[in-house]
């Protein structure tokens, strides 16, 4: 918060600005942080500028003749702007947080310079939209935004206000995941595998070792191999393994394990794709479920380093609340992780949506 003025500053209101005549005082109030527009020795700041000067005691504000409350510019904002409330907190934080702050009220809410900027001489870094912890995060929405900020060559910031004004900022951006595991070398003869329920057996050594240094399929159990039923449907549609069901003796068709899969998994189409995509990105991918996610994800052999991102795949019209991103976000960073959306859409493009806790 700005330090208080020795002697009150007035400002006019006038419609949905407050202006400030006197050049000195205006010259002032605008160095102690570039608040509003200085021109020809006059001052113009917008509500929430004004508003906050107010709460700084910098500025006083009349309507005509009459002195206006800080409560009834509180309520004059709330009828200019949706939500100004939730805005006010966020401007309000981040200009106590030593930087220069404007409003937009279009599709982004704020412009923030980076620290010590001048809005003379330099852009603004982050573009920043405002969310209440009760709305929606709506995935198509955020892509639209985070699409527009990162053509801007800005930074994409969300800002959700918690029930008691506390702020959670987030940062927006698309990433591609892209790993060093090498892909399949080329076979002669079907590896073959064995469906137990929701799972499939390698036995044969030579193919265990095969799938172990080609991609690291599966997992080692003493003598034998277990495979997902993912990495199944991949390698079978990929020709290289046949898979015979261990009750009935039948083989089971790529068709077979898909419906095998449904009937366990949501979202089927959605992680067969992805799935296949990561893996050819050479990204090896693995189960997240002991952490709350679809898969956790290494960039290089996982016996020398640990799991980078955590992966959720969801469909283009994805829609949850905020309190469950949060909960995601706040899971990955405690075990050191980055948390991934992988956004498929109905032509099976994916977009790949970075999301973590940051500070300005």
């Amino acid at each position: 918060m700005l330090e208080p003025n020795d002697k009150a500053i007035h400002g006019r209101l006038n419609s949905s600005s407050v202006i400030i005549d006197e050049q000195i005082d205006a010259q002032s109030v605008y160095n102690k942080g570039y608040f509003g527009v200085f021109s020809n020795g006059v001052l113009s700041c917008d509500l929430m500028e004004a508003l906050y000067l107010m709460e700084s005691k910098n500025v006083e504000i009349y309507d005509k003749k009459k002195k206006i409350s800080f409560s009834n510019m509180y309520i004059l904002l709330s009828k200019k702007i949706s939500f100004s409330s939730l805005k006010y907190f966020v401007y309000r934080d981040v200009r106590m947080r030593g930087f220069v702050i404007k409003f937009r009220n279009d599709f982004i809410d704020f412009n923030v310079l980076p620290r010590g900027g001048n809005p003379k001489r330099n852009p603004s870094r982050y573009w920043i939209k405002v969310y209440s912890e009760r709305w929606h995060f709506d995935v198509k929405g955020i892509i639209e935004l985070a699409e527009i900020v990162s053509n801007s060559k800005k930074i994409f910031i969300i800002a959700v206000v918690d029930e008691e004004g506390d702020i959670t900022y987030y940062k927006i951006r698309f990433v591609k995941p892209k790993g060093k595991i090498l892909p399949l070398a080329p076979v002669t003869t079907l590896i073959e595998s064995f469906l137990f329920e929701d799972r499939v057996i390698v036995y044969d050594p030579a193919s265990i070792s095969f799938l172990q240094n080609n991609g690291l399929y599966g997992k080692v159990m003493n003598e034998y191999l277990v495979l997902s039923l993912l990495e199944s449907i991949y390698l079978i549609d990929k020709g290289y393994i046949s898979i015979k069901n261990s009750k009935t003796g039948r083989m089971v068709t790529l068709t077979g394990l898909k419906k095998l899969y449904k009937r366990i998994e949501k979202n089927l189409t959605e992680r067969i794709i992805a799935y296949k995509e990561l893996r050819e990105n050479g990204v090896l991918v693995k189960t997240g479920f002991k952490y709350g996610s679809h898969f956790r994800c290494y960039s290089s052999d996982p016996n020398t380093s640990h799991a980078k991102y955590l992966i959720h795949v969801v469909p283009d019209n994805y829609v949850t609340i905020w309190p469950e991103i949060s909960r995601a976000v706040r899971l990955a960073h405690g075990v050191k992780k980055e948390l991934i959306l992988a956004v498929v859409g109905k032509d099976e493009k994916i977009t790949y949506i970075h999301i973590e806790r940051t500070r300005l």
